[in-house]
């Protein structure tokens, strides 16, 4: 019990020294043209290190090797289908190498979640057209479940492993509002899946929350881990998508300012890791750890300046410690 109790919390001292360490800049990697439709929202990196992003507008996806060659290009619908609702949004990728997007159109014809295979065929996974506005993706390790925030619903919707998809929680702490009327209200939008828990950043009120799974995979009671007053406190007004490292430590993208924030795991610290100056020049509006060699303590991070800031691509920051393993 002694051994045991000492190696947690050597463990937390190790966690609150990651945390606190700085970002050590970013370099560029990709550039996009905003004015061509090339808005990057969605971006996840697979097991061999390539890394896929999605461009919101134009409904497009793309897969680069791991030194940043293009090697596939993919349109989920036409553009006429995706302007005026959200497009294509955020990413992720389990262990064959497929990846799944989040597409949100006027339409419960079109919308829901793809998946994409390593090759390039593309479908559309079945119940997901009862999504108003899918936005971020995260499995759970443990079983293959994926889930799925709606941004314009404020709740959480789960897809087990070759079954349709079904709502799993809605609830006030997961709304949002809508900037103008008739607009999705800004609820549920990044997610991770971390020890029997389902996090959640909402963006507008912001806040962080953790939603126990509970017996036979249903969704507990959630808890704000943290508060609007305290990451206004901080300096940050809107979370965007996230991302877990090994301590399961909360990287987010914040739309305003423009920046990577870094959360501990029980939320009692916050802190800007990258800003403007480091390159983050943009909305942060998705983070990917990279999974490759020498790559697993970068933060990839997809940033555009349609809400703040300058700039549309793929920056790379160092974390200055590993993400967590991928499914």
């Amino acid at each position: 019990m002694r051994k045991a109790t000492k190696c947690s919390s050597v463990c937390r001292a190790l966690a609150v020294l990651c945390l606190l360490a700085s970002a050590v800049g970013a370099q560029t990697l990709l550039t996009y043209d905003p004015y061509a439709g090339e808005f990057p929202v969605g971006i996840a990196v697979d097991k061999v290190g390539n890394v896929w992003v999605s461009l919101q507008y134009i409904c497009q996806v793309r897969r680069y090797t791991p030194d940043w060659q293009e090697s596939l290009r993919l349109n989920l619908l036409s553009t006429a289908e995706c302007v005026g609702w959200g497009g294509a949004g955020g990413l992720a990728v389990d262990a064959t190498g497929a990846a799944y997007v989040a597409v949100s159109t006027a339409s419960p014809d079109t919308r829901g979640v793809y998946k994409i295979e390593p090759w390039g065929h593309i479908r559309r996974l079945p119940g997901t057209g009862q999504m108003t506005y899918a936005n971020s993706l995260a499995f759970d390790h443990n079983n293959g479940t994926l889930y799925v925030t709606d941004f314009d619903l404020g709740a959480v919707w789960r897809i087990p492993d070759g079954r349709p998809a079904e709502l799993w929680i809605q609830s006030p702490v997961l709304e949002g509002i809508a900037l103008w009327p008739g607009g999705p209200r800004l609820g549920a939008n990044g997610i991770a899946v971390h020890q029997g828990y389902v996090i959640v950043s909402v963006s507008s009120p912001t806040r962080l929350v953790r939603i126990p799974i509970g017996q036979h995979g249903s969704a507990g009671a959630p808890e704000i881990l943290v508060s609007t007053a305290a990451l206004v406190s901080a300096g940050v007004f809107a979370l965007d998508d996230i991302a877990l490292d090994v301590f399961g430590n909360v990287y987010a993208g914040a739309v305003m300012p423009s920046a990577v924030v870094r959360m501990s795991a029980d939320g009692s610290q916050i802190a800007i890791v990258a800003g403007p100056v480091q390159g983050v020049t943009a909305s942060a509006l998705s983070l990917a750890f990279g999974t490759g060699k020498g790559e697993r303590q970068s933060v990839f991070v997809a940033m555009c300046q349609g809400f703040y800031g300058t700039g549309c691509g793929v920056v790379r920051i160092d974390a200055g410690v590993p993400g967590r393993p991928l499914p």
